[in-house]
């Protein structure tokens, strides 16, 4: 019962982080500069908050940090692409490609690297993975019509099963020393923080904003 109870409230987490994502890019805009200030203030957030329930304790390893930059920089990197798609088109279909990214990578990767096994059942249900998606994208004419577009989705794809891959990875580690899964998620939105701080002086506020 508890694992329903937490599917559900990590269902109504998502989208919770969605609406708020949107609500910023429909009043500060899409530019790279906006989605870099919004990077800081979730990191610098999410890691007081995660660092609060961890018992304001917060360790790290070479390898954890290594892991929590890596991760950092993937959804750092689809945030930021996620306001110029949600500027151009619908967040359906943002939403779609960023979440079907962070189920369908991560499987292709274990199957390939991890031994995990293949079935029918599996193959099907990728297969109806593949048809949501061609659907989802397909949906309007201007969306069919940007090949822009399209790219930016499978990058956002790619991108967020990149995080998936390595949260995974980071929790299965045997080899190297780690630190505990609540730890891990203070440290890297903190590693989210210090590292899109470094890029404001370099970056211009769009001037138009999506409103």
């Amino acid at each position: 019962m508890i694992y329903y109870i937490l599917t559900l409230l990590a269902a109504i987490g998502t989208a919770g982080n969605f609406a708020v994502t949107k609500g910023y890019q429909k009043e500060m805009g899409s530019g790279v500069c906006e989605g870099i200030i919004f990077n800081i203030f979730v990191g610098l957030f999410s890691g007081i908050i995660f660092f609060a329930a961890s018992g304001f304790r917060l360790e790290f390893t070479a390898f954890s940090l290594i892991m929590a930059i890596l991760f950092t920089l993937f959804v750092g990197s689809y945030t930021v692409i996620g306001f110029k798609i949600m500027s151009m088109g619908s967040m359906t279909v943002y939403t779609v490609f960023l979440m079907l990214g962070g189920a369908v990578v991560p499987y292709l990767y274990g199957i390939a690297f991890w031994g995990e096994t293949v079935n029918l059942q599996k193959i099907a249900a990728l297969m109806l993975v593949i048809l949501a998606v061609w659907l989802n994208a397909s949906g309007g004419k201007e969306q069919r019509q940007s090949a822009k577009f399209l790219l930016l989705c499978i990058a956002v794809f790619l991108l967020n099963g990149g995080t998936s891959v390595v949260s995974k990875a980071h929790q299965i580690e045997k080899v190297y020393h780690t630190i505990s899964a609540q730890e891990f998620v203070a440290l890297k939105n903190f590693a989210r923080f210090v590292c899109f701080s470094l890029f404001p002086p370099f970056c211009k506020k769009s001037e138009n904003t999506y409103r």
